[in-house]
């Protein structure tokens, strides 16, 4: 006789502020410790400061989640995580100095996700991260030639894959309630 556990129930901002917990822990220590995330951006972009580089590939994350929380929930259910996950990061994100204050990261984040999704608008799959990819480096001003582009869409690729893994994961023990 099997028995189930029934799962804990979260509500969706419990769940934001966890998985924005997660995010920051995971963006500070793959900074601090020069881990393969972020010291591929800083060797591909070498030539960027690195205050601006971190902020943008920030902001790439940040929109690395939205499309796997977006992919992974209902449209309704996504959006209203999201909306409580980008309250949490906006505190992180200013308490970091990228930038000052949270009317800025809102702004940042804002035109960034503006920008990556005008680039996966009306194009088929691969063109449109190829596209997401060109932007993330005329971001970062570097020039946008195949062996710039193509690190970049495959990090995106594989990144979000991952992220809809966790959350899969993460929900075989959490049930998000609204």
């Amino acid at each position: 006789m099997a028995f189930f556990k029934e799962k804990e129930r979260w509500s969706g901002q419990q769940f934001a502020k966890a998985l924005s917990e997660i995010f920051w822990k995971n963006i500070l220590k793959s900074y601090k410790e020069n881990d393969p995330s972020w010291s591929f951006f800083r060797e591909t972009f070498d030539s960027m400061d690195e205050t601006a580089l971190l902020r943008e590939w920030i902001a790439f994350e940040v929109f690395i989640t939205f499309r796997a929380v977006m992919s992974y929930f209902r449209p309704d259910v996504g959006i209203r995580i999201m909306d409580e996950f980008n309250k949490f990061c906006s505190d992180t994100f200013t308490q970091l100095g990228l930038p000052d204050n949270e009317a800025q990261f809102r702004m940042f984040r804002g035109s960034r996700f503006r920008w990556y999704s005008d680039a996966k608008k009306d194009k088929d799959k691969g063109e449109a991260i190829h596209y997401l990819a060109k932007t993330f480096c005329r971001f970062c001003e570097q020039e946008m030639d195949i062996a710039a582009t193509l690190p970049v869409a495959e990090y995106y690729v594989n990144a979000v894959a991952a992220e809809i893994d966790f959350l899969r994961k993460l929900t075989e023990r959490i049930k998000v309630v609204y």
